[in-house]
């Protein structure tokens, strides 16, 4: 960073340091030090934060609830009383520049479908999986109906063990395809979150097998990419289902599993 010009500096000093006093955007400085503002402008507004997750605030009046979901600068704001939705925004329209979108359409790539009349609310991510599977040359894989081989285990024997097998590997964006893939399995694409750790887990040396493994993981997200991730009002109520497994990994950890429905499911 140079100083800018113009600013009077002592001529004796051959190589000033200046003290910032503005943290700079797209720094870690400057999104603690926005956090912290936000924190205490919402605090000023009677909002509480929530303590399972610190992007999350929510504010109760009677019998109604304002809740606020903030992601640096990118805010969703939504509550039982329209009313009282409106005039959060006004009052934090009137301390800081606010540009409102209205109803929620997308967030974080992610596309948001509300249906008030049956209750329902939907996540989907298939324009973020057509971008990465263009981005990785993959649009044209055979769709395949499981995310991952059963018959072909994964183990750490299956690394390159020599320069030439380490070569065919040179020029594979392997990390880049799977952190591509971690931002579905978080978001609105958990079928996939066993999978994508699986592969994760050979990052530092991988080998053609796990690249095969990781390109059956797109060739299944080609052919689910229209499923969405549904929350609603089911008669039934939610339903979980769980088990665990500690014999089909190399390491022989126990490993659990779990998965949630409800009479609408769109999974």
């Amino acid at each position: 960073m140079e100083l800018p010009a113009g600013l009077n500096v002592n001529a004796k000093f051959k190589n000033p340091v200046a003290h910032l006093h503005v943290a700079l955007y797209g720094s870690k400085q400057g999104a603690l030090k926005w956090y912290q503002e936000l924190c205490r402008l919402l605090k000023s507004l009677g909002m509480k934060r929530a303590e399972s997750d610190w992007g999350v605030f929510y504010k109760h009046s009677s019998a109604d609830i304002l809740i606020l979901a903030a992601h640096v600068d990118d805010c969703t704001v939504t509550g039982s009383n329209s009313k009282q939705v409106a005039i959060f925004k006004r009052d934090v329209a009137a301390r800081y520049k606010l540009t409102d979108l209205g109803p929620i359409a997308s967030l974080l790539g992610m596309r948001v479908t509300c249906d008030r009349l049956a209750r329902i609310i939907s996540f989907s991510h298939e324009t973020y999986i057509n971008s990465i599977l263009a981005k990785f040359n993959f649009s044209d894989l055979k769709p395949c109906s499981i995310p991952m081989d059963p018959n072909i285990p994964l183990s750490q024997s299956q690394c390159p063990k020599t320069p030439t097998e380490s070569a065919l590997m040179k020029n594979i964006p392997y990390r880049e395809a799977v952190g591509s893939l971690m931002h579905l399995a978080i978001g609105t694409r958990p079928d996939i979150v066993f999978a994508v750790s699986t592969v994760a887990q050979y990052g530092a040396n991988p080998g053609m097998t796990y690249w095969e493994a990781v390109k059956k993981i797109y060739r299944y997200l080609i052919g689910t990419k229209k499923l969405t991730l549904t929350f609603g009002d089911g008669k039934r109520g939610l339903e979980g289902f769980t088990d665990a497994d500690g014999a089909s990994q190399e390491h022989r950890h126990a490993i659990s599993g779990y998965c949630h429905e409800h009479a609408n499911p769109n999974f």
